[in-house]
């Protein structure tokens, strides 16, 4: 779930007045703590790295406009109040359709204020919460089928636009329908649950994402990676899971197959094409007997698309 400073609370103001100075002490009083900007390039720089609770933004600061507009395209989640010092019904119709949450008028009891920012707290970490029920997988904890998707998209787009290949691996479980027959939905369970936590370690920079696609299937994202550093971390991934002996009995050691696709997005070139690629690496290399890795690099030109005859030699 993306982390948030429950505690912060943002104020954008240039000018300082008496009624702004004493809701900033009260609040402090409060246990809050108080980050103070007047320029939008700090704030831009707060929301991106460590995102308020709340912002609250002077009506009487020259960019307060600007300001709702920079924060809601950076993040749609963090509540926006105004505190104003009039009644102003277009201002205010004006501001609520470019995102503004809340107005707060600086007569009103600062008991009050603090009574609404603490709605506006308790709102956005539900919202939260609930994001993250719908992007991760329950039995596993790692990102589900949904997200998995939604950051697929989200780095293709970014690898094209910076001319940067992506890479993805697509791992399965080696005889796992066996193991679920045999031994039951509990221990089979068991047996995914330990193969995700040890994946999940190999996912740790930004815009890389281990997630649980269907069944004993998972997927690795590395975004701006080449096949050949790609094939490199399949690999010890496959050596890491035969080293732990992970076993559902004696003599039975779980092994894994991972078919490893590489490509350079292009135009006329979709995700896809990434997907199904991994996809079919994935199914050859199990094919030729399990425990294995088959990868390819192949960078796409814009008429060009993967079909079955991309797919590359036993590596």
């Amino acid at each position: 779930m993306k982390q948030f400073k429950s505690n912060t609370i943002l104020f954008f103001s240039k000018e300082q007045s008496t009624n702004l100075e004493n809701l900033k002490a009260y609040l402090q009083e409060k246990v809050y703590q108080i980050q103070e900007k007047s320029e939008l390039s700090s704030v831009e720089k707060a929301i991106v790295q460590n995102p308020p609770g709340v912002i609250v933004i002077d009506s009487k600061h020259p960019d307060s406009s600007a300001c709702v507009s920079l924060v809601k395209n950076n993040d749609k989640q963090t509540p926006i109040l105004v505190l104003s010092d009039s009644v102003d019904t277009t201002n205010i119709q004006e501001s609520l359709a470019l995102g503004v949450n809340d107005f707060l008028h600086n007569t009103l009891p600062l008991a009050l204020i603090h009574q609404r920012i603490q709605t506006y707290l308790k709102l956005k970490q539900n919202q939260l919460e609930l994001q993250e029920l719908e992007t991760v997988d329950s039995l596993t904890s790692l990102s589900n089928r949904r997200h998995f998707q939604e950051l697929l998209d989200l780095e293709w787009r970014r690898c094209r636009r910076e001319s940067h290949a992506i890479s993805l691996l697509s791992i399965q479980i080696d005889s796992y329908q066996v193991y679920l027959e045999e031994y039951g939905e509990e221990q089979a369970n068991g047996i995914l649950q330990r193969i995700a936590s040890l994946l999940s370690n190999f996912a740790n920079r930004a815009g890389d994402l281990c997630a649980r696609y269907e069944g004993d299937n998972f997927m690795i994202i590395y975004s701006k990676t080449p096949g050949e550093g790609a094939k490199l971390q399949a690999e010890k991934i496959r050596q890491a899971i035969k080293e732990k002996q992970f076993t559902i009995e004696e003599g039975k050691t779980i092994t894994v197959s991972i078919g490893v696709a590489t490509l350079l997005p292009k135009r006329n070139v979709f995700p896809r094409s990434l997907l199904e690629l991994a996809m079919q690496n994935l199914h050859q290399a199990k094919t030729l007997g399990n425990d294995r890795v088959l990868a390819n690099e192949l960078s796409t030109s814009p008429q060009e698309t993967p079909t079955s005859a991309s797919l590359p030699k036993e590596s």
